[in-house]
């Protein structure tokens, strides 16, 4: 009897030790690439760093037109820009403090506008006035002293800012569909006077309004034809519907310019040093697992046939992609708890949760925005030789739904090298047309068409990710943007 429990006993032994020899072999199936010995340890998420303050609207370009100067202009990156970038924005500090709202603006009052002297900045992207003001409080709290009201604001949508120094003058907000004003504070017009005039000097970047072609068809204002001065507009700028019609002869709608549509003042077979492209080679993608992963021992990874790796516990995905770039997706709900957040606290929390883990991009500028019921998707960029950069994805994107980053891409491996090549840019009147032109062919031509923004970029080639295009950015007040080869003047797709 003993020796029948003896025997008993050392089966159970048997069984237990199997079970744990074979519940190890399991965990370690799940995670092949990880070995046993060095597995990590259920730890919380650490961020590497605390979110960076980010200048996120950050213009395109800053411009100034004075009749004694005509126009000039700044882009990011040169020696000019932040000082310029800031007594810019002091200006609309003064002019944010009023307690008025901004009151919309007659089509004659923006003509006249034009017609003066002036301060302007295209912004990287459009936004509702209520939402860029509500960024302005969130960005510059103590600019606003209490007293700005988002909520109050109109919904019209806004990608322009000028300050006017005729008479009313004034703080405009122009978009395609329209401009508001407030007033400007006597207190800002002389910082505005003196960089109006440090802009336009006879030693600055000249700029000048978008031209018609010339009569012939055959090349634009400026070869030719008359300067701006020359025309019997004292060099100021064409008025808003009433500007010149862009000659387009295979297109049935009129062409027109709308209000202060500035290109830089080169003739063609103007040359433009492009860029290189490089792609940071990437570290063990293993290292990032703390980072996404407040459980890394359930963590599997797999291979995909491209070359990238996926990382995953269930309910997270990290997909590290063969240039190093990433894409981090976590399961929500179907329909959140709450409804989507407001634009400022989505832009928090993308800032909170891509600083704190070293992915926002150095001097990144909010590029796009994308709005659901309950989700916020929103687009980030940045410059280079004072251009945007643009790419079949953005440098970054997040999803913001119930307050939390569920979608992150992050290609924080790009960098941007020394010059590889000169190419020869077509000039924007041509790149205009073409993109007008393709308009018409799409059966999506409107009578009229009227260009709202011209304006140079850097496009990553889809392709290969390994090369550099310029572009003409062409945006129409019906729709846009259209992309142009600046070298070749073919409407990109």
């Amino acid at each position: 009897m003993r020796w029948r429990e003896a025997c008993l006993d050392a089966l159970l032994v048997v069984q237990v030790a199997a079970s744990l020899v074979l519940s190890g072999l399991l965990a370690y199936r799940f995670t092949p690439e990880l070995p046993v010995t060095s597995r990590p340890q259920v730890v919380p998420v650490t961020p590497a760093q605390s979110a960076p303050r980010a200048d996120l609207l950050q213009p395109v370009l800053i411009w100034a037109y004075t009749e004694t100067g005509g126009y000039g202009g700044v882009t990011p990156g040169g020696p000019e820009y932040p000082v310029a970038w800031q007594r810019f924005r002091e200006a609309i500090r003064l002019a944010l403090a009023t307690p008025e709202r901004p009151a919309p603006v007659s089509s004659l009052e923006l003509e006249a506008a034009e017609a003066q002297p002036a301060v302007g900045a295209d912004l990287p992207l459009r936004l509702p006035a209520a939402e860029l003001a509500g960024l302005w409080v969130r960005q510059e709290p103590a600019w606003l002293e209490g007293r700005l009201r988002p909520d109050l604001w109109p919904a019209t949508p806004v990608d322009r800012l000028v300050i006017g120094l005729g008479e009313p003058g004034g703080l405009y907000l122009v978009g395609p569909a329209g401009a508001l004003r407030l007033s400007l504070p006597q207190a800002a017009r002389p910082g505005m006077e003196e960089l109006a005039a440090g802009l336009t000097g006879p030693d600055k970047v000249p700029y000048r309004r978008l031209q018609p072609l010339a009569a012939g068809g055959d090349g634009p204002a400026g070869e030719g034809a008359p300067e701006p001065g020359q025309d019997g507009s004292g060099g100021g700028p064409v008025g808003g519907d009433a500007a010149a019609a862009i000659r387009d002869p295979g297109a049935p709608a009129p062409l027109r310019v709308g209000p202060w549509v500035l290109v830089p003042d080169g003739r063609p077979g103007q040359s433009r040093p492009v860029p290189a492209v490089r792609w940071r080679p990437a570290g063990d993608p293993r290292g990032l697992l703390p980072l996404f992963f407040p459980d890394q021992t359930v963590v599997r990874e797999v291979e995909e046939l491209g070359g990238a790796r996926i990382y995953t516990d269930g309910r997270r995905a990290l997909r590290v992609y063969s240039t190093g770039a990433l894409e981090y997706t976590e399961s929500q709900p179907r329909e959140p708890a709450a409804a989507g957040p407001g634009l400022p606290d989505a832009v928090a929390a993308v800032l909170e949760f891509a600083g704190s883990r070293s992915l926002w991009p150095a001097a990144g500028v909010l590029t796009g925005v994308e709005e659901t019921r309950w989700r916020r998707r929103l687009f980030f960029g940045f410059y280079r030789d004072g251009l945007p950069v643009l790419g079949g994805r953005p440098l970054l994107e997040a999803i913001v739904a119930g307050g939390r980053v569920t979608y992150l891409y992050a290609a924080h491996t790009l960098e941007i090298g020394d010059t590889d090549r000169v190419v020869e840019l077509v000039p924007p009147e041509a790149a205009v047309a073409a993109a007008h032109g393709s308009r018409h062919l799409a059966g999506e031509a409107r009578s009229p068409a009227v260009v709202h923004r011209v304006h140079l970029a850097w496009r990553l080639e889809p392709a290969t990710l390994q090369r550099l295009v310029p572009v003409w950015v062409v945006t129409f007040r019906e729709e846009g943007p259209v992309l142009v080869d600046a070298e070749s003047g073919q409407v990109l797709p």
